[in-house]
């Protein structure tokens, strides 16, 4: 998975996004898709979806805030297959979570290196938009202009 950044898709009235060749070629047939954060579709390799299983299975089962994450990362997971002609199913459950609407959303699969995310294309540009103040901070204690120290004292 290294092919980094954003493709956008027209979702077929089936909920099937057609993957560019590039990223199908590097996916394999079986992936498995969650809930993920901030409203997108979490796509995972089945080794992904395998350390999180190791992971969240490391704690009690009644913990209520793992319970949490095992509902939304575990609880809403299913596999798909991408088929001969490049298609991803999205299934209705996970739709209606992104916002992607059949036959009228496009949809935004995004490559981030350590995983892949399909939005609503509108939703992501919202969020995005959102969070532009948020990453601005962000960017300055990551690359310098700011110390760490004077990002806590901008923050309160």
């Amino acid at each position: 998975m290294s092919m980094l950044g954003a493709t956008i898709h027209s979702v077929d009235s089936s909920g099937r996004v057609t993957l560019k060749e590039e990223q199908s070629r590097r996916l394999p047939e079986m992936v498995f898709l969650a809930q993920g954060w901030d409203g997108c579709v979490l796509l995972m390799l089945e080794q992904q979806l395998n350390d999180l299983k190791a992971v969240l299975g490391q704690y009690g089962i009644l913990d209520p805030d793992v319970d949490d994450m095992r509902r939304m990362l575990l609880g809403t997971c299913c596999e798909s297959k991408i088929d001969g002609q490049r298609r991803l199913k999205l299934p209705e459950a996970l739709r209606d979570w992104a916002g992607i609407i059949p036959g009228e959303s496009r949809a935004l699969v995004m490559d981030l290196g350590t995983r892949y995310e399909v939005w609503e294309e509108n939703r992501y540009r919202t969020y995005m938009d959102s969070k532009a103040p948020q990453l601005r901070n962000v960017a300055r204690r990551l690359f310098g202009s700011v110390q760490p120290e004077e990002a806590e004292d901008e923050a309160e």
